[in-house]
């Protein structure tokens, strides 16, 4: 309640409830923010890690610093890509993305407490090991040639 007072151009806070009237100046705002615990609180809600991860691409993106959309199994998240041997391999045309590819990278999140109690999270490819391209369905029959039907398939 008393964060505004750390803005500069107010001078008071003041609290009503019926014919009670609280007032807070700027001088005592130090009074009731709190320090080292206060830092503690922030350090406590941000926490991040890298692992290792199986992704679906879901959707993917060619613009620049725009993410792409995953699913883990779990979940489905945007993520950015920071691979830029990846990235470069996709420019020269030496990779290409097929329905139910799935890479195998090192994913990064960070995740955080808002001030308002909201978990945001957010996540980084840093690299791609491998691009696993999906599994395909085998024909049942073989595959024809140009001329003639083959006899022998038509008995």
């Amino acid at each position: 309640m008393v964060r505004p007072l750390e803005s500069p151009g107010i001078d008071l806070v003041q609290a009503r409830y019926g014919d009670l009237t609280e007032t807070i100046a700027k001088e005592e705002v130090d009074v009731f923010l709190t320090g080292p615990a206060d830092e503690d609180a922030k350090a406590a809600a941000h926490l991040s890690n890298t692992r290792e991860a199986f992704l679906k691409v879901v959707k993917l993106s060619f613009m620049p610093k725009q993410k792409w959309r995953f699913n883990d199994g779990a979940a489905t998240f945007n993520a950015g890509i920071a691979d830029k041997d990846f990235l470069g391999r996709l420019e020269a045309r030496k990779e290409g993305f097929y329905s139910g590819d799935v890479l195998h990278v090192l994913l990064s999140s960070a995740q955080g407490i808002t001030p308002t109690g909201h978990i945001s999270a957010e996540y980084t490819v840093e690299k791609v090991i491998q691009h696993l391209a999906a599994p395909q369905q085998e024909s049942l029959f073989p595959k024809q040639t140009e001329g003639p039907p083959d006899p022998k398939l038509l008995s």
